[in-house]
């Protein structure tokens, strides 16, 4: 009978501890993700910036990474950089007017038709045309 009560015990010890392995896991994980999308807010003009440079910045395995990052946002880590860059491309058109090769590079795009191609599938015009829309609108307010 005691030993019934023993196995009944360690049985329960062993769910809660496997339970609790289970939520530090995630707490853990969870913790990890936010430092990537600080590591890529912060990082995105960096044209380097990459899969698997992030990946070896937090001591991660790409598979591991990707896996995470699709489970927490729903989006790749490929397609995440690749939107702060467009958001921080339009916030630089609006300021500093810049031609879009230079606007390419300096949201970390090493290639202006890639850019081109991002952006419009992003903003849904191509980055002259929104440069265009941005004056035509600027002249209305005059």
């Amino acid at each position: 009978m005691k030993l019934a009560l023993l196995d009944s015990l360690f049985i329960r010890l062993c769910r809660y501890m496997k339970q609790s392995e289970a939520i530090l896991k995630a707490d853990n994980s969870h913790k990890t993700f936010l430092k990537v999308i600080r590591f890529i807010d912060e990082y995105y003009a960096d044209p380097n910036l990459s899969l698997t440079v992030i990946a070896n910045k937090f001591s991660l395995s790409k598979h591991y990474l990707c896996r995470m990052f699709h489970s927490e946002t729903g989006l790749t880590v490929t397609d995440y950089l690749n939107r702060v860059r467009i958001q921080n491309a339009c916030r630089q058109i609006h300021r500093y007017r810049k031609n879009i090769m230079e606007l390419a590079s300096a949201v970390g795009f090493g290639n202006q038709a890639y850019f081109n191609r991002t952006f419009k599938q992003q903003m849904g015009c191509t980055p002259s045309a929104y440069l265009k829309k941005i004056a035509l609108n600027e002249s209305d307010d005059i």
